[in-house]
């Protein structure tokens, strides 16, 4: 699994799946409101 601090990366949701789809191999991203979304 992944994780990955998104609090220091981004500011919103728009680039955070941005960023999803580059990583794109299921990972796990932990958004800034501490809600936890499986990507892939």
């Amino acid at each position: 699994m992944l994780r990955i601090k998104l609090d220091e990366m981004l500011a919103d949701s728009e680039s955070l799946e941005g960023i999803a789809r580059q990583i794109g191999f299921g990972a796990i991203l932990i958004y800034p409101t501490d809600t936890v979304y499986g990507i892939g």
